[in-house]
């Protein structure tokens, strides 16, 4: 039997061994490596995404920004919305990572980047921040720079951004400017700012301005928006009326149309009406067809009834085809069905094609099913044409051939012209093939 002492030479081994370890910093045994945790992982994929580092990205860099951390706001959906990182940059360092930019490549996590430091730079100088947010727009950058830009400048002086605006080159990026300078500057000073817009030059300029003020003068002064509204020449008088007048269509539509039947301006009564009448039948259908009854004008009745049954078939066509078959509608049907049937048949044709061949009256019921084969034939040709051939009344098959025709002529020619002869109504006939071009 050994004694111990033979087996000294494993023992002083081992000591020997984990003094090393220790001394060196190295565990002796190697630990098992711990997984990350799902969370550590999704935070972990994020950021290679958000770098452009994610799968399928393989290859391309990160745009770099020294100064700030990874964890700063830049690297976030909430970019440039912390001031944790990018809110400490001097006005020098933004021109300096900009330039940095140049050198990335294209993506979601550079465009990020750019906005983060547009938003800062806006802060300091929001003159020089929208100079070189109107050159990225014009090489293809989206406009919520030069939107951000404009904004901040209007909130500090907002008869100076407006000057500037008005004298940009490229109307696109004019209008943007103009349209988000105008909408802060009315949240405060609405009055102020209608008397501005002359200064600007006329067309889509002033338009834009108007459109912009109309609902904030509206908020904070309906009569004197009101008396704005009426002002201004007509031309601009259709930008502003929908905007000025859509709060006041939610509370109070009723007095809302009675003003509108009252002006003198034909632009206030038919597109102002016309925008009631989408905004009341969207909301309370039925009580918006009850109040165009009322409208004594024939020609406005015609307007605020005709966008009213429109809106109505969008929404529900199935009870605005009901609608049409009671007393109180008979005056209008005569119009009116055809609008029912058109928009129907581009949400469901099947069930629009359906009711329109159940139409009592026999023009009426043509005027329908030539609706539907209008929208039909742009949506789905084939189905359009086994539905018109399954046609019984050579009337009503005779209008659906003319309006099919129409629509397919745009794409076959020669289609066309083939269905057109199946007409059977020399008349009806020979107007199409003239219209072919035969």
């Amino acid at each position: 039997m050994k004694s111990a002492l033979a087996f000294a030479p494993a023992w002083l081994s081992i000591l020997i061994g984990l003094g090393l370890g220790y001394g060196l910093g190295v565990p002796l045994h190697p630990q098992p490596v711990r997984p990350a945790s799902s969370e550590e992982s999704s935070s972990l994929e994020r950021e290679e995404f958000e770098n452009g580092r994610g799968p399928g990205n393989q290859e391309t860099p990160a745009p770099s920004l020294d100064l700030v951390s990874d964890s700063s706001p830049i690297h976030s959906r909430n970019v440039g919305r912390s001031p944790s990182a990018v809110s400490k940059l001097s006005l020098e360092q933004i021109h300096a990572k900009l330039q940095e930019l140049n050198q990335a490549l294209p993506g979601p996590a550079t465009d990020r980047l750019e906005e983060a430091l547009v938003e800062r730079w806006t802060a300091l100088d929001p003159r020089g921040a929208a100079d070189y947010a109107v050159q990225a727009l014009q090489q293809g950058a989206s406009d919520r720079m030069l939107r951000q830009a404009t904004q901040a400048w209007a909130r500090q002086n907002p008869q100076e951004a407006a000057t500037w605006a008005s004298q940009l080159n490229s109307p696109s990026a004019r209008d943007a400017a103009i349209q988000s300078i105008y909408g802060v500057w009315s949240s405060t000073q609405a009055a102020q700012a209608a008397q501005s817009i002359f200064s600007l030059p006329p067309g889509s300029a002033q338009t834009s301005a108007v459109a912009a003020i109309g609902a904030n003068y509206a908020k904070s002064n309906l009569g004197a928006a009101l008396q704005w509204l009426g002002s201004l020449p007509t031309s601009l008088q259709g930008a502003a009326v929908r905007n000025t007048l859509t709060s006041w269509y939610r509370t109070d539509p009723t007095s809302a149309a009675q003003w509108l039947v009252q002006q003198p301006s034909p632009i206030l009564r038919t597109q102002g009406l016309a925008s009631l009448a989408e905004n009341w039948s969207r909301r309370d259908p039925a009580t918006a067809l009850a109040y165009a009854q009322k409208i004594t004008d024939p020609a406005l009745q015609k307007i605020f009834m005709r966008e009213t049954v429109k809106t109505y078939a969008q929404s529900d066509p199935r009870a605005a085809a009901s609608w049409l078959a009671q007393p109180q509608a008979a005056a209008y049907t005569a119009w009116a069905v055809r609008d029912v049937a058109s928009r129907w048949a581009y949400f469901e044709p099947a069930s629009a094609s359906a009711w329109a061949q159940t139409v009592p009256n026999t023009a009426q019921r043509n005027q329908a099913v030539s609706a539907v084969a209008t929208s039909w034939a742009a949506t789905d040709p084939q189905r359009a044409a086994q539905w018109i051939r399954s046609l019984a009344d050579t009337s009503s098959r005779d209008q659906a051939i003319a309006s099919f025709g129409r629509v397919l002529v745009r794409t076959d020619p020669n289609s066309a012209r083939l269905w057109v002869n199946q007409i059977t109504n020399p008349e009806l006939k020979k107007r199409m093939l003239a219209g072919l071009g035969k």
